[in-house]
């Protein structure tokens, strides 16, 4: 079981309220975390345990920047980045898509490498082709059939978007300036779908 968060924060580095905020999504057992911020500096950005375990203060330095993204799993944590025409993309993923071998070897086709076998990547790979990150979110779910949720990094933003079959808690606030969201995927969302 898994989800994924995200922060903005104003006027403060979203570090050490990221690492808190995707703490909370992991009670029911993490294998692996993920996070990015949107000047990170850091390449070891996903690690094998518990978020507040692999992520300390030490790591304050390589992830700067007012905007950022988590992921618990309780298999591999999917974070993907990619440089694309509508900039650089830090994508994390939580769920499952049904069509995913479909799409990669379509991708494949059309001259599509692939470096991981993330479903992350194959989301991260149709957002780029976009005209910008949204006509790209507005491409990927024409073409995914599955339930998702996903955080973005671009270009200083962090955006979120989920498409389920069933209902899956979405937890969003902002006060002042800051913003945060946190999506937890439910074990039968999960394995649900055939």
């Amino acid at each position: 079981m898994g989800g994924i968060s995200g922060v903005y924060l104003h006027n403060k580095n979203c570090f050490e309220t990221l690492i808190q905020s995707t703490f909370h999504l992991q009670h029911r057992g993490t294998e692996s975390s993920a996070i990015d911020t949107s000047k990170s500096s850091g390449t070891d950005k996903i690690r094998s345990d518990e978020v507040k375990k692999v992520f300390s203060r030490k790591d304050n330095d390589n992830f700067k920047g007012r905007s950022g993204i988590g992921s618990v799993s309780g298999s591999t944590a999917e974070l993907t980045e990619l440089t694309s025409s509508v900039g650089e993309i830090s994508l994390v993923f939580e769920g499952r898509i049904i069509n995913s071998q479909e799409l990669r070897e379509e991708m494949k086709k059309s001259g599509d490498s692939f470096v991981t076998g993330f479903e992350s990547e194959i989301i991260g790979r149709i957002i780029s082709k976009g005209k910008d990150i949204v006509d790209g979110i507005k491409k990927m779910n024409e073409k995914v059939i599955g339930s998702y949720t996903i955080g973005i990094l671009n270009g200083g933003r962090s955006l979120h978007c989920k498409r389920s079959s069933r209902y899956s808690p979405l937890g969003s606030g902002g006060w002042g300036r800051r913003i945060c969201f946190r999506i937890r995927i439910a074990r039968t969302y999960r394995d649900g779908l055939q």
